[in-house]
């Protein structure tokens, strides 16, 4: 029914879009470095022509349907012709469900439907592809907000330094065992920070009366990270160093917030992470100022009911 109200991504680009540099999918998109994945919806044409080259080049079941994927095909999703179940593909037989099990061939409605709900709910938000550089927007799929300490984005605000914290599953990264001499797993999870120092009069009302007179941030200077990743059931990750991403960025009260993406590897697919980042008051060169260790939210890592 989806593909009768219209043959594919309204407006795709002329060409193989796939192959395209720049190009902004119906289904969002992240970005992660210098690269970015954004994914559109394939017309009929398409999604024979690619779903039979992938079945027979990888050996995959010829029930399989890829109707969206993302450009250089490195993400892909697929439909299964027989029981309706929807995946996203890593290798060959090796897929992770794109949405739960439920009635039959009802996975592609609740997929969209899912999707549709996270839109209108601000769940995701359009933004640049690029948050450090001039870049088209897209739907970005690192989620804005969520309900409840164990959803994928959090915040936390340490003396008027404001840290926003989310988490997206990469399963189009993850290690596929069959093809890892070494036997192991590595599942991927990106996630993107955005660090803001409040105004004065929000600092004031978010005071901590315990630290005694309240004493207005005007600005800082990131000096530092420390990053804590908790697998469950296997040892700890840490992780340290100066700045973020090569960068020291400047925060001033009420002004402009930096935003950076980066990524991390687990060896299950449950866990949490968790951090501070080190602010000086000022720049880091300044003698006598304060030095804050703003906390990172807790964040807890999961493989999704939906991948998008």
């Amino acid at each position: 029914m989806i593909l009768r109200v219209h043959d594919g991504q309204f407006l795709r680009p002329r060409g193989r879009w796939q192959s395209l540099d720049a190009f902004c999918g119906i289904f969002g998109g992240y970005s992660l470095y210098d690269d970015y994945v954004t994914m559109g919806l394939l017309s009929l044409g398409e999604i024979l022509a690619l779903s039979s080259s992938c079945n027979s080049q990888g050996g995959r079941d010829s029930s399989s349907l890829i109707f969206a994927c993302s450009q250089g095909s490195v993400k892909q999703i697929c439909i299964d012709k027989v029981n309706g179940a929807m995946a996203s593909i890593l290798g060959q037989a090796v897929d992770f469900p794109a949405a739960p099990e439920g009635a039959a061939c009802c996975a592609v409605q609740r997929w969209f439907c899912e999707y549709a709900r996270r839109l209108r709910d601000g769940v995701y938000a359009a933004s640049p592809i690029f948050p450090l550089k001039r870049s088209p927007s897209t739907p970005c799929l690192y989620p804005v907000r969520s309900s409840g300490p164990h959803g994928p984005a959090q915040v936390a605000v340490t003396q008027g330094i404001r840290v926003h914290a989310s988490v997206l599953f990469l399963p189009e990264y993850c290690s596929n065992p069959q093809d890892e001499a070494r036997g192991t797993e590595a599942y991927t999870f990106a996630y993107q920070i955005t660090f803001s120092l409040l105004s004065e009069e929000e600092q004031a009302a978010a005071w901590d009366g315990s630290l005694g007179t309240f004493q207005p941030l005007l600005a800082v200077q990131l000096v530092n990270r420390t990053w804590h990743f908790l697998p469950t059931d296997h040892d700890p990750i840490l992780a340290s160093g100066p700045g973020v991403v090569g960068l020291f960025p400047q925060l001033s009260a009420g002004g402009p917030s930096l935003t950076y993406n980066s990524c991390t590897q687990m060896p299950c697919p449950t866990g949490r992470m968790t951090g501070s980042f080190g602010f000086k008051e000022g720049d880091a060169e300044a003698q006598g100022t304060r030095f804050i260790e703003a906390a990172c939210p807790t964040v807890h890592l999961s493989i999704p009911e939906y991948i998008y």
